[in-house]
Parts: C-alpha cells; sequence; structure tokens
C-alpha cells in the first residue's frame, strides 16, 4: 500500500499568543459581564425599596388626612381644644365597649351631633345616646349577616 506522508513544520509562538490574547480579551469580557450584572441587582433593589417606601408614605399619609378628616367631623359638634380631644377619648372608649370601628362611632356621633345641635341634650345622655345607638347598629348588621345566610342556605335547598 502506498501513502502520501504530508510533512508540516510550523512555528506556533504566534498562534499561541494569540490564543493568550483571545482568552485574556474573554475573561475581560466576563468580568465586565459580572460588574454590570451586579449593577442591574443594586438598581432593582434601589427601586423597590423607593416603590415600597413611596407606598409606606401614601400609606401614612392617607391614614394622618383619614384621622384629620374624623376630628374635623367630631369638632363640627363639639369645637376645637380640650373638648375635641375629651370627645375622642371617650369616642375610643365607646369604640371599644361596642366593638365597632372608631370611624363608624365617629361618623355616628357626628350625624347625630349635628341632628340634635338645637336640641342641646345633656352631654352625659348623649354619650349614653351614642353607646346605644351604635350597640343597635352592630345588632342590625349581625341581623342582616343572618338573614343573608338564611336566604343563602334556602336557595341552596
Amino acid at each position: 500500500m502506498s501513502g502520501v506522508e504530508i510533512r508540516v513544520r510550523s512555528n506556533s509562538t504566534q498562534a499561541r499568543q494569540d490564543l493568550g490574547k483571545l482568552q485574556k480579551s474573554v475573561g475581560n469580557i466576563e468580568q465586565s459581564t459580572k460588574r454590570l450584572q451586579s449593577a442591574f441587582n443594586k438598581i432593582a433593589i434601589g427601586g423597590a425599596a423607593f416603590l415600597s417606601l413611596a407606598s409606606f408614605t401614601k400609606g401614612i399619609t392617607r391614614a394622618s388626612d383619614s384621622i384629620t378628616n374624623m376630628e374635623n367631623k367630631i369638632a363640627l359638634v363639639t369645637g376645637r381644644g380640650r373638648e375635641l380631644n375629651s370627645t375622642m377619648q371617650s369616642l375610643a372608649r365607646v369604640s371599644s365597649q361596642t366593638r365597632v370601628s372608631f370611624s363608624t362611632t365617629a361618623e355616628t356621633f357626628n350625624r347625630f351631633g349635628l341632628a340634635l345641635r338645637e336640641a342641646a341634650p345633656v352631654q352625659e345622655n348623649f354619650w349614653m345616646l351614642q353607646e346605644q345607638l351604635t350597640k343597635l347598629l352592630l345588632f342590625l348588621v349581625l341581623l342582616l349577616n343572618l338573614l343573608e345566610q338564611l336566604l343563602f342556605n334556602s336557595v341552596k335547598v
């Protein structure tokens, strides 16, 4: 069998140097990519922190506005100053005793206070009326819930 034999003689130093430069360049690209990814992660974390801070601030502003609105409604009935503070404490007590939210209690106080302004009831009687009315409203809500459940159950059958 006859074959062909080819002998190649080369100087691969230049090729090795070029290959070394290429590896170094790829390493630099990899490092730059890692730094860029780290920067993007930091930007994302900063953005999320900013959005959560904005949401938190918005919630505090809403709560503050809600309290200010309730104070203003109560002040329409009682006026400002010590009487307002005393009334808010009494409303908080009534709200706690009747297990109704403070805003509902304050709204009821405001409506009855404005309606009964000309009648000028004695303050103690007014508080009794407020407490009894709040209990009545709570009872009516519970009764409506019960009726709703009964109707729902009768429709199922």
